[in-house]
């Protein structure tokens, strides 16, 4: 049986949380605390010697994620992420290792972060076992004797080793370059973890520059780059830099470089000639280190982008036009570079033409 207190309206009940209201010293409601988010479902799989690959499905009402990795019977922090971000790569793990993780979503409030459930028992991977340290000798294959004589190791050259650089260019990712040597067919990229150096990948002849991403932000990689040569009797393995180029990932995004590190490309000369009636064919001369043109339009006083083409682009008919009407046309080249695009000067003046009538 429910009893009510009847004066002025109010029940019992209502009397007796204005009363609590009063001795906390606030006159505000009370806000129901936020039930915390579901535990994520979690998984993990090895991705090299010293990388697991932690992944989760999202859950309703997540601001964002927390994976912890066990250590014993206790549960360690390892980071915290984005409500978006859906898997994780973990390095700097030690090869052929069993590891545990979990993933607990958090929601925040007014009054702070809200945590969620989590699942006790984790996901677990065994990181693979070390398969590369930089090699010192060819590698053999098995079988019969090769078709060709094995070249005389002496008339063949141990590639030198790659000069190598390394510069952060993200929260999640390092550019690691190197110059080219003499006699390379191809280069192989290590990280140094611990003492070691675990292969990272085998680049073409060709390539200078590899960016590595998915890294944690804010933490020192070392890389080094070694350089090899082809031979009927296998590969020889040239010198490498023992202690490797470091860098840091960044804390947040780096402002791009600035253009004027690339040289503007010059002005093209620019020609204009009736095509009919309602065309005009523009045509313009190559400038060197264009990656593309893009025409512009007079309109007025200002100009107007008509379209971007090809760097082997000389010429285009511009159509849609008024009959029997002037108009004026100008070309400007760019080149691209990581940060965007380096604008050419351009002709001010422009060429112009009449349609036909």
């Amino acid at each position: 049986m429910t009893c009510y207190f009847r004066k002025k309206g109010l029940t019992l009940l209502s009397l007796l949380m204005m009363i609590l209201l009063v001795a906390a010293g606030t006159g505000k409601p009370v806000q129901a605390a936020a039930a915390g988010p579901a535990a994520p479902a979690v998984s993990a799989e090895s991705v090299g010697p010293n990388i697991i690959k932690v992944s989760w499905k999202g859950v309703k009402n997540a601001d964002g994620y927390r994976i912890y990795v066990k250590d014993g019977t206790k549960w360690v922090k390892q980071g915290d992420y984005k409500s978006t971000t859906r898997w994780v790569k973990v390095w700097g793990l030690e090869p052929d290792t069993r590891y545990t993780f979990t993933v607990r979503a958090c929601t925040k409030t007014d009054s702070g972060v809200v945590w969620g459930n989590y699942d006790r028992t984790g996901a677990s991977a065994v990181t693979a076992a070390d398969e590369s340290k930089p090699e010192s000798k060819p590698e053999s294959k098995p079988g019969t004797e090769p078709e060709t004589k094995p070249e005389d190791p002496d008339t063949i050259v141990r590639p030198a080793a790659p000069s190598v650089t390394a510069g952060s260019i993200d929260r999640n990712a390092i550019k690691v370059s190197w110059e080219g040597v003499k006699g390379a067919d191809g280069y192989r990229i290590y990280v140094k973890n611990g003492t070691k150096w675990i292969k990272q990948g085998d680049y073409k002849s060709t390539t200078r520059w590899v960016n590595i991403r998915n890294l944690n932000f804010n933490q020192k990689y070392t890389f080094t780059v070694r350089a090899y040569t082809k031979t009927a009797s296998g590969t020889i393995w040239g010198d490498y830099d023992k202690t490797g180029a470091s860098a840091v990932t960044a804390l947040s995004e780096p402002k791009p470089e600035k253009p004027a590190s690339v040289a503007k490309p010059a002005a093209p000369a620019v020609s204009a000639e009736t095509a009919g009636r309602t065309s005009i064919r523009v045509s313009w001369k190559g400038v060197k280190g264009a990656d593309g043109y893009r025409i512009y339009m007079k309109n007025g006083n200002k100009w107007v982008k008509q379209g971007d083409y090809k760097s082997t682009t000389r010429w285009v008919k511009v159509g849609t036009l008024k009959p029997n009407t002037k108009y004026t046309f100008t070309v400007r080249a760019f080149t691209k570079t990581d940060s965007g695009n380096v604008w050419g000067d351009y002709d001010k003046t422009g060429a112009a033409a009449v349609t036909a009538r």
